[in-house]
């Protein structure tokens, strides 16, 4: 499960199926970053989507550039999924 400042600061946790199942929680704010360090971290995470031990988010949405407004309210409203931009004109929602 994945959970991102972008849907507000606070989230509910069900801490016994947390426990239960052994979850791990990590915190990375991207923030703090330039492109080369964010770069580094993703290419360290590649392998392990290749290999199957991380699953991607669902995409829920598709829009282009000019559309950032349409998208960040899209997240902003809490919506499932991750939201991706495209750079063609021809970006549609899933």
């Amino acid at each position: 499960m994945v959970y991102s400042a972008a849907g507000g600061s606070e989230f509910a946790l069900d801490i016994m199926s947390f426990y239960r199942n052994r979850f791990s929680l990590f915190g990375l704010d991207t923030q703090h970053f330039g492109a080369t360090e964010c770069a580094s971290i993703l290419s360290g995470l590649a392998p392990l989507f290749e290999s199957g031990a991380l699953k991607p988010s669902a995409i829920s949405a598709r829009y282009t550039l000019s559309e950032a407004a349409q998208a960040y309210d899209h997240v902003a409203a809490g919506k499932s999924g991750k939201v991706v931009f495209m750079l063609k004109d021809d970006a549609k929602e899933n």
